[in-house]
């Protein structure tokens, strides 16, 4: 980033409005879409940093696994609704093309506020960010996590 100043900049703006805290938004729910965004976009880097201290979230090891695993996913009985709505929302906001159904729009409206579903685009959009950018620039993981693991399957 030191050979593109203004890039090195810009990372630095859109990091310093990182949604850390926002009303309706626990750090949980935070969390569970960062790190699915990143499964998302198949970034081993930020599938390592994201899932950093997922216990210190109230997240299980099972949890952390069904966000691995469409099957587990859907059997998982511990995720709130509203959990389960971002969790599918990070999914199809990440893929390319975008996918995001009307329906899942409409049952992210039950549970959040604009400003929330805004906050939540936003930082879905920040992990893909940095996801193409630290692939771009070939960013090993650097072994946060022992648990999440990348699989380019």
């Amino acid at each position: 980033m030191c050979h593109y100043p203004k890039g090195a900049l810009g990372a630095f703006l859109l990091e310093s409005l990182i949604v850390n805290k926002h009303k309706g938004l626990d750090k949980r729910i935070l969390k569970l879409i960062r790190i699915q965004a990143s499964l998302s976009v198949n970034c081993p880097f930020c599938i390592d940093m994201n899932s950093e201290n997922y216990s210190k979230f109230y997240i299980t090891s099972k949890e952390l696994l069904s966000l691995q695993d469409e099957k587990l996913f859907n059997n998982i009985k511990s995720f709130s609704k509203k959990e389960k709505v971002c969790i599918q929302y990070s999914k199809l906001l990440s893929k390319s093309p975008v996918l995001v159904t009307d329906k899942i729009y409409s049952d992210l409206k039950i549970y959040f506020s604009e400003s929330e579903i805004v906050a939540i685009d936003y930082t879905i959009a920040q992990v893909n960010f940095w996801a193409r950018l630290i692939q771009g620039l070939k960013i090993s993981p650097e072994g946060f996590s022992k648990d999440c693991v990348y699989d380019p399957n």
